[in-house]
């Protein structure tokens, strides 16, 4: 499909600890477009009326537009979306990442993460041509880290 990253969407069940590469929907493409139109409908679509968003029923929602990794300015930028605990309705972020040119170069325009897991774990996907690997490893050892704080300067 010109225009997006290959048509394919990376769905990964926290809860089952497995993954499924599917097709987007041409017309998803077509009437939805770019990352943010994608997580509305994908919401939309798939979660029940009155979800808890701290429920294993939300889904984080990582998109691309079509002009994700094109070389023009800015154009590496990534949606990041949800069902937002805060307001309990749609909540999304844009953050400018590697990981939206390499899910272009990938062929996804979606990874999809629902569910929940059983214990603390972080997602290591690696991309070898038209295959996919995810690992669920443990992120026990991080459980509770905090990030540094910025130095305060004078």
């Amino acid at each position: 499909m010109f225009g997006w990253g290959g048509g394919r969407i990376l769905r990964i069940d926290l809860s089952k600890r497995k993954f499924v590469v599917q097709s987007l929907d041409p017309l998803l493409a077509q009437n939805y477009i770019g990352g943010r139109g994608f997580a509305i409908k994908t919401l939309w679509d798939e979660l029940p009326p009155g979800a808890d968003p701290l429920s294993p029923l939300n889904k984080l929602i990582l998109a691309v537009g079509p002009l994700t990794a094109l070389p023009i300015p800015n154009s590496g930028k990534l949606l990041v979306a949800a069902k937002s605990p805060l307001t309990g309705g749609y909540g999304d972020g844009n953050i400018g990442s590697w990981l939206a040119i390499h899910m272009r170069r990938a062929g996804l325009d979606m990874i999809i993460i629902e569910g929940k897991a059983e214990r603390p774990t972080y997602l290591y996907i690696e991309n070898k041509g038209d295959e996919f690997r995810v690992d669920f490893n443990s992120a026990e050892d991080l459980w509770g880290v905090l990030t540094p704080s910025p130095q305060r300067i004078g």
